[in-house]
């Protein structure tokens, strides 16, 4: 008969340790992935930003992320609501237009706009 015994629980215990914080660290991970990910699917600058704001500003939230991919998005949605600096326009146009608003192509704006200038001289 071979001698094959299972060691004791404690001679386990800092293996399980091990091993339970490698698990935990994945599911962070994976957390703050899926965080990313809906941040640049909402135009997030930086995506980074959104999880340090997450983290301190909606800690519950945070924590159910972890398990609820819907936490995930209302988690971004809240954070584009009280920080919408960190993430850019919707809008279609150059960020530099004001409000981010596309240009107006209607032609009496545009007269109104110049005040009688022209666009150019020949």
């Amino acid at each position: 008969m071979s001698d094959t015994s299972i060691p004791p629980a404690d001679d386990l215990r800092p293996q399980l340790d091990a091993l339970q914080a490698q698990l935990d660290q994945a599911r962070r991970d994976r957390r703050d992935d899926a965080i990313r990910a809906e941040a640049d699917d909402l135009r997030a600058l930086n995506p980074d930003d959104v999880i340090a704001w997450a983290a301190s500003a909606q800690p519950d939230l945070f924590a159910a992320a972890l398990d609820d991919p819907a936490a995930v998005r209302q988690l971004v949605q809240a954070c584009k609501a009280a920080r919408p600096h960190f993430f850019g326009s919707s809008a279609p146009g150059s960020p530099s237009n004001f409000g981010a608003q596309p240009p107006s192509s209607d032609r009496n704006a545009i007269d109104r706009a110049l005040k009688g200038r022209k666009l150019f001289r020949l």
